[in-house]
């Protein structure tokens, strides 16, 4: 079975009512960005590694979740301080 499809307006003017759909819709994709934060003390590299914090409308946040390479455990404790703080100004960017 075959299906015709009419449109009534010229086809340039489809081509650009489609252009203008694929623009709106790549300004609607607030997925987070991966993100990284290393800090280097005495030659040891204490890495997290994570996902930016978008607003989805509304005022609703999502991401920011992040985990530690080495784990947390095995990080010097004000050094892990320090890091989670930065990565708490690094997310919102």
């Amino acid at each position: 079975m075959t299906s015709t499809i009419r449109c009534a307006s010229p086809p340039i003017a489809a081509l650009q009512l489609l252009e203008l759909r694929r623009v709106a819709r790549r300004r609607r994709d607030v997925s987070p960005k991966t993100r990284k934060l290393v800090v280097l003390e005495d030659g040891a590299k204490w890495i997290l590694r994570g996902e930016s914090r978008v607003d989805t409308g509304g005022g609703k946040k999502v991401g920011g979740a992040f985990r530690e390479d080495p784990p947390a455990k095995k990080w010097p404790r004000a050094l892990h301080q320090h890091a989670v703080a930065a990565w708490a100004r690094l997310v919102d960017r």
